[in-house]
């Protein structure tokens, strides 16, 4: 399994609303128009106030996101061993550049986790996630997902990285890894 993707019950787990009343915006597509992160001229700043936003107001997702790993993801693998907590929250903001592409082995991620990927705005294109289908091969394309959707890769083994996004929207999404108890059926 390089790819999968499932869908989820956004009204269980609404990771969208909740992210939205944390930053105070919306809709999440336009976070790059939110006022006060135009004071900041370098992008980074702005990708890690938001960030840090998300990552102070976690302790209330904190529940729906532990029922969402238990619920929705540990079935797939007979359960699992250990998850990130929090998860990472990442930020493309239209107009503005890429991030490197890379495996996250290169980071010291054990082979043998996996990545999942919950974009909070549809992702398109150059606004999306950039994955090689299989490791090695370097035939890179974006992954095409609806708010409700999760991705469940190979992160550790397979490289990805994102694009300059020139598209009209910004791309908000979190991320974890976790180690499964067996493959996925």
């Amino acid at each position: 399994m390089n790819l999968a993707v499932i869908k989820y019950d956004t009204e269980k787990y609404d990771f969208r609303a909740w992210a939205s009343s944390v930053l105070g915006f919306e809709p999440l597509e336009n976070i790059h128009e939110r006022a006060d992160l135009k004071a900041y001229e370098d992008v980074a700043a702005q990708i890690n106030t938001c960030r840090d936003e998300l990552t102070s107001g976690f302790g209330h997702c904190k529940p729906i996101y532990m029922d969402f790993i238990q619920s929705v993801i540990a079935p797939f693998y007979g359960g699992i061993n250990s998850y990130q907590i929090p998860p990472s929250f990442r930020f493309h903001f239209s107009g503005k550049g890429s991030s490197a592409f890379h495996r996250d082995r290169d980071y010291g991620v054990n082979p043998g986790h996996l990545n999942v990927w919950i974009p909070l705005t549809q992702v398109r294109g150059s606004n999306s996630i950039w994955i090689e289908s299989e490791e090695g091969l370097s035939d890179f394309s974006p992954v095409e997902l609806e708010y409700g959707q999760a991705l469940i890769f190979d992160g550790p083994n397979l490289c990805h990285g994102s694009v300059f996004n020139d598209t009209p929207s910004s791309r908000v999404s979190m991320d974890f890894r976790f180690s499964p108890c067996r493959a996925r059926d």
